[in-house]
């Protein structure tokens, strides 16, 4: 049997143990693990990923990220993309 953790210093994303199986954290993970869940650039990521969901007709995936940024901005209205991340949250959760 390979041990995995020889392994993991060649992969190109960072991985971290959960249970027995190591797991990616998405680069929206890390901004908000390192700048908060309320920085602009960890919102501006969660709407990103949502708004490429959505545009791939994955809205029901797209939803979590959606009002992640949506309930990020809220807390920060000093964002200047506030208001178009609330206006997306609100669209996704008519349709």
């Amino acid at each position: 049997m390979i041990a995995l953790e020889n392994h993991l210093p060649r992969l190109r994303v960072p991985w971290v143990p959960i249970g027995r199986w190591p797991t990616p954290l998405t680069a929206l993970d890390l901004r908000e693990k390192k700048l908060g869940p309320t920085h602009p650039d960890t919102l501006a990521t969660a709407y990103s990923l949502a708004l490429d969901l959505a545009s791939q007709n994955r809205k029901a995936e797209a939803r979590p990220d959606a009002k992640r940024a949506a309930e990020g901005a809220r807390k920060n209205p000093n964002d200047p993309n506030s208001e178009m991340y609330f206006r997306f949250w609100e669209d996704l959760s008519q349709e």
